[in-house]
């Protein structure tokens, strides 16, 4: 990433810049450019939560809870993670999530906990939907076991490269091969209710169908997927794939764009898994970027990776960090993480 100038930020800060606050606390706690100091984290934190800079609250609620820096509040961690779950930031509803779950600075509240993980988890947080899995795995929070929903959850943090998902998945899988011999049954009745899923997506697809004909966006790009990944019923056709999407994006349905950038993009026969001669990273930029301009987290943070990589694009620092603040932003929680680790 480009260079940083420690005096501009704390002059900066000093005229009281809330970014500037945050990122010079996020340089005395990691020790980057001055000397590691967690006292000096936590004023800075502090000055910039007065103006409720989310990432800031989240930093300076780590604080108080580990007792870095400042003495051990969980009271005070509460209400940092709570005052920036208000601005809709995935990890601050994590770290509240654990409060509730613990009965740390709030009551007990495993069904509170819950529901900040499965919205932290819609946004892509890894942990989040690490935990979300373990809590259909095991009943918690209200919910009834649910094997099926806790492998999905996995996979999604596992696919983030969360070690403790992969593992668990790795786990489960070495149960379902010792137990193989004893589900001859199970299979059966998993095969039947494979084919009445077949047929209720089939009837399913003939609506959406229709909607499409008629114009509805959202109907367009449930086709387009449909053809993209040949399910409901329906034949993987690319070509039909992208005319539908195609169609779903000139009405600026945000997911269409992001579907199409990643199809230019990636440049595969997703049904077979081979390179196709569709790549068009001109059409990828573009469609990225209009799912971007309509504040679709993932394609900004997919933006962040072109830029910063130079995939398809000239390398671009300052407009990669750009597009990484706009998704960690929206509360991504990849590129919060991602960006937690840099200082522009």
């Amino acid at each position: 990433m480009t260079a940083f100038d420690i005096n501009d930020y704390q002059q900066k800060a000093k005229n009281g810049d809330a970014e500037a606050q945050y990122q010079l606390g996020l340089c005395y706690a990691k020790g980057l450019g001055v000397e590691k100091n967690f006292r000096e984290s936590a004023r800075y934190w502090l000055q910039a939560s007065k103006q409720q800079h989310a990432q800031a609250l989240v930093g300076l609620g780590k604080l108080f809870e580990k007792g870095v820096g400042v003495p051990q509040d969980y009271t005070k961690a509460y209400q940092c993670y709570h005052a920036a779950t208000a601005q809709n930031l995935a990890e601050a509803k994590v770290r509240l999530a654990m409060l509730y779950m613990q009965g740390f600075g709030v009551e007990q509240d495993p069904k509170k906990a819950v529901q900040l993980f499965i919205q932290a988890a819609e946004q892509g947080d890894a942990t989040a939907q690490y935990n979300l899995a373990v809590a259909y795995e095991k009943g918690l929070g209200g919910f009834v076991q649910n094997p099926e929903q806790a492998t999905f959850w996995y996979q999604q943090s596992a696919d983030l490269g969360y070690a403790p998902a992969v593992n668990r998945l790795a786990e489960n899988l070495d149960k379902q091969t010792d137990n193989q011999a004893s589900n001859v049954d199970a299979e059966a009745i998993f095969v039947n209710a494979t084919q009445k899923i077949k047929n209720q997506l089939h009837d399913a697809m003939t609506d959406f169908q229709h909607s499409a004909e008629h114009g509805f966006a959202k109907a367009q790009y449930n086709v387009g997927i449909a053809h993209l990944f040949g399910v409901g019923g329906v034949a993987q056709n690319t070509d039909l794939a992208v005319e539908f999407l195609q169609k779903s994006a000139k009405q600026d349905f945000r997911p269409a764009h992001f579907v199409l950038g990643w199809y230019y993009q990636g440049g595969f026969d997703v049904a077979n898994f081979q390179q196709a001669v569709n790549i068009d990273n001109t059409q990828a930029l573009y469609h990225y970027e209009k799912a971007g301009e309509l504040v679709h987290a993932q394609a900004q943070y997919f933006l962040a990776k072109m830029y910063e990589t130079g995939n398809g694009v000239d390398k671009n620092d300052e407009t990669a960090l750009s597009w990484l603040r706009q998704s960690a932003k929206q509360g991504y929680g990849v590129a919060y993480q991602r960006l937690e680790q840099l200082i522009p």
